[in-house]
């Protein structure tokens, strides 16, 4: 009935690891208490077996096993990005605040070593 409604909440709430289920879960309950019962199965079915293994398969082998950012720097990205470009603020924001980030860990990193290991000034 609310398809606009459903998947806007599962496109924002993907970003957080354990929501979809929830979109998806209340969906399939909300089909079981109106009668649909088959309709139910197949939408905890299809959210079970193909939504979740794409998050849990595809998501981590997209991202890479070597990404250490924290997972609520995109999601901020996302919402800054949405806020301060529009539309365009989705992809724009994560990747700005990415590329900050690493620049930041970057600079706080050469100052603990220049700490450490000082260079002889002449």
């Amino acid at each position: 009935p609310q398809a606009l409604l459903f998947g806007f909440l599962t496109f924002v709430l993907s970003f957080v690891p354990i929501d979809p289920p929830l979109v998806w879960g209340s969906v399939a309950l909300g089909l079981f208490i109106r009668g649909a019962v088959w309709w139910s199965f197949f939408v905890a079915a299809w959210g079970l077996l193909l939504v979740s293994s794409i998050d849990n398969v595809i998501g981590p082998y997209v991202l890479g096993k070597t990404d250490n950012r924290p997972v609520l720097l995109g999601f901020f990205g996302f919402l800054g990005g949405v806020v301060a470009f529009g539309f365009i603020g989705i992809f724009l924001g994560p990747t700005l605040l990415a590329v900050a980030y690493s620049l930041f860990l970057g600079w706080t990193t050469a100052e603990v070593e220049e700490r450490r290991h000082p260079t002889e000034q002449i």
